[in-house]
């Protein structure tokens, strides 16, 4: 068995896309994320499941590549309900986590491109994405384990997406690092 890598968008790493076998594209988005892993695990019986990808920086300490070992979602809001970031009538906290040893950071996910400051992101992530927390969940129903890698290519603000279209791929070298490193790959 091999281990699983996965990306949002072949632009973030095209080189790894012809290199390695077992690399995917899942799509934008948490319903693409969380149905197309589910579907690659199904398919692929990993034995652990690696994402790397592109985030916006919330925590302005931070920058360039690091390893995200908490997740939460930014955008589940079902106030009085649920508090924030928790999804209603079901047992959950608000992080799924990777229980990987060392430093690692939190992301928070959702389906909107941030570009505007929100004290809930200050608080609870350091990095936003749009797939981090279906990756995630996805290995956490399949009982698979999961690390994610990714690179820092804007600041979480109204200027974000230019800056992500100039960055998208210079995560790549850092990931290409990781894989030669720890991951099983065919």
């Amino acid at each position: 068995m091999a281990d699983l890598i996965i990306l949002a968008l072949k632009s973030e790493a095209p080189n790894l896309f012809t290199k390695y076998n077992n690399v995917h594209a899942v799509g934008v988005g948490k319903l693409n994320a969380a149905i197309n892993t589910m579907r690659l695990i199904n398919e692929h019986k990993p034995d652990r499941v690696f994402n790397f990808g592109t985030v916006g920086l919330i925590n302005e300490t931070l920058s360039g590549f690091i390893e995200i070992n908490r997740v939460c979602q930014r955008d589940m809001n079902a106030e009085p309900k649920s508090p924030r970031g928790i999804t209603p009538f079901e047992d959950s906290t608000i992080y799924i986590s990777n229980a990987a040893p060392g430093v690692g950071y939190r992301c928070g996910t959702g389906d909107s491109f941030v570009s505007a400051e929100d004290t809930w992101h200050t608080s609870y992530c350091d990095v936003v994405d749009m797939e981090g927390y279906a990756i995630a969940f996805a290995c956490k129903v399949a009982n698979v384990p999961w690390f994610m890698y990714k690179y820092i290519t804007d600041f979480a603000n109204a200027a974000g997406f230019e800056s992500w279209q100039e960055n998208v791929a210079k995560g790549e070298a850092c990931y290409a690092k990781v894989i030669s490193q720890m991951i099983n790959i065919e």
